[in-house]
């Protein structure tokens, strides 16, 4: 059994090993991948093969960083929120908690705030509906630090690492979204 599983895209997959000390005293194992867009986690039509890495893994928790691919690819935030719903019911349904942690508003999608939001709009009122569940708020840790962001305005540095695994050792991931 893990304690927690990382998936989704670049930001947990470059976080990497790292992310344990985010952790402490669990078990823990990423297998976020990057460029993956929500589709990729989707149960049984995705790419990544959700269900058997639930049966593989046993986790008590999935932290699932995913839509920021999505919103450079022009996905429309209905489809987004429906993509990560689909994976919250594959996790819970699994006997896992799920956390959604919220796509950062970095330097390259200053853009793209409004899709961002309406992503966050529709994946908060589809979890609030649903036990097991929670949204992770990771902005704060960037919010007006360009300097924690690579030269690409979308990839965190090493700093901005440091301050994410800070900000969650602070952070209740199991702190429900809203009613169960």
């Amino acid at each position: 059994m893990t304690d927690v599983l990382l998936i989704g895209s670049s930001i947990f997959r470059h976080w990497g090993d790292g992310a344990a000390e985010a952790f402490p005293g669990r078990s823990f194992v990423n297998i976020a991948v990057g460029g993956t867009i929500s589709a990729d986690w989707v149960p049984d039509t995705g790419t990544q093969h959700l269900r058997a890495m639930l049966v593989e893994y046993h986790p008590a928790v999935v932290g699932c960083y995913v839509g920021s691919n999505d919103i450079n690819h022009g996905i429309e935030a209905g489809a987004i929120a429906d993509n990560v719903l689909s994976i919250a019911d594959a996790v819970t349904a699994a006997g896992a908690w799920f956390a959604y942690f919220s796509i950062i508003k970095c330097p390259d999608k200053r853009d793209k705030l409004a899709n961002i939001d309406a992503v966050h709009e529709g994946i908060t009122a589809g979890l609030i509906r649903r036990p097991n569940c929670s949204i992770v708020d990771i902005n704060p840790v960037f919010d007006g630090r360009d300097d924690f962001f690579q030269e690409d305005g979308t990839h965190l540095t090493p700093d901005a690492y440091t301050a994410l695994t800070k900000h969650l050792k602070r952070v209740n991931i199991y702190e429900p979204t809203g009613p169960a």
